[in-house]
């Protein structure tokens, strides 16, 4: 389950690049989120574990970006972990993946909250400027990576009085959707649109023959862990980050 969920995540958070190194997925997207610049150990490997270790710090070097390792719960990465710690890789980032069965979901959709099924200007120029991205390289990286989502894809948005104020998207691939950048304007949280956002992309979800979701949710960002709670969103394991 872990392996799968980690593939269906990766195809619906895209990179810019992917190099394939016995078995180890590498993803470069210039630094924008560690999860589309780090190394993601999925399958077995064949190559002595330092000299591996050693050429992915060269590889990222190269490219001036920090080397960063994904690392799940999985037993066959428990070797990989321990020795990334001992040799100074920080843990951070520790994140929960949570899976829901959406028959057992029954959605409230909010007349105000609006959904497309390509990514529309006015979606991606709205999560930009809600999230205060600011760099125009960031802008362009975060666009293309969006555009490059390979499926059927989910775009909702939850508006106020005209204004875009909670923002989501869901890829909806193998019977599962993703839930990805939940996002409310800092001005308009606690009223519950993050929760009308969630309640469209499940009733799209379903709608497109998905039957479960899947989210990650940092471990302490307890108001999207009350969300998550509220929905029945049940953790099914962990992630975290190994970082020099």
């Amino acid at each position: 389950m872990i392996r799968f969920i980690e593939e269906l995540s990766m195809n619906a958070w895209p990179s810019l690049h992917t190099y394939v190194y016995d078995g180890w997925v590498l993803r470069v997207s210039g630094g924008y989120t560690k999860r589309a610049n780090s190394i993601n150990p999925l399958y077995p490997s064949q190559i002595d574990l330092k000299d591996k270790i050693d050429y992915c710090k060269r590889f990222y070097n190269e490219l001036d970006l920090p080397t960063i390792y994904k690392m799940t719960a999985n037993s066959h990465l428990v070797n990989l972990d321990n020795t990334l710690e001992a040799l100074g890789y920080n843990k951070v980032d520790d994140t929960a993946v949570r899976v829901l069965d959406l028959e057992a979901c029954n959605p409230v959709i909010q007349p105000t909250t609006d959904v497309a099924f390509s990514l529309e200007k006015e979606w991606v120029n709205g999560y930009i400027k809600n999230t205060n991205i600011q760099k125009e390289s960031t802008k362009t990286v975060l666009k293309t990576m969006l555009n490059s989502i390979i499926g059927k894809t989910i775009w909702v948005l939850h508006k106020e009085e005209g204004k875009a104020v909670a923002f989501g998207y869901g890829v909806v691939d193998k019977g599962y959707v993703g839930i990805f950048d939940i996002h409310v304007n800092i001005s308009y949280r606690g009223k519950g649109y993050g929760k009308a956002v969630m309640h469209k992309l499940i009733a799209e979800a379903k709608r497109l023959g998905a039957n479960h979701a899947y989210l990650q949710v940092v471990v302490g960002n307890k108001v999207a862990e009350n969300l998550y709670d509220q929905l029945g969103f049940k953790e099914i394991y962990r992630y975290w980050y190994r970082k020099l």
